[in-house]
């Protein structure tokens, strides 16, 4: 956390950084934050929100993703030769 303390005499911002107390809830898919700040009298609180969490988990794993698109492209490609043979194009066959 920064706190800001702006000088009367000059229009100068000093930045000090100091140590806030946090407790947590889990509460099923998330959790509830809660952060106690000290007393910085009269100078400007700058709240940084960063919990420091850097490395964000991808949804989709890269190598599906990539047979997923080489499975749309593939099909892309059978549907445009096909109506260029200017054939009915089923491509879900019900029997």
């Amino acid at each position: 956390m920064t706190i800001l303390g702006t000088s009367q005499r000059a229009a100068t911002q000093v930045k000090s950084v100091v140590n806030v107390t946090a407790a947590y809830i889990p509460s099923g898919n998330h959790m509830r934050l809660f952060i106690g700040y000290p007393d910085f009298g009269n100078n400007t609180l700058e709240h940084d929100p960063s919990l420091g969490v850097e490395n964000i988990v991808p949804w989709l794993p890269t190598t599906l993703l990539a047979v997923l698109i080489g499975a749309t492209i593939l099909v892309a490609v059978v549907v445009a030769a096909v109506k260029v043979r200017k054939k009915t194009v089923n491509v879900v066959i019900v029997q």
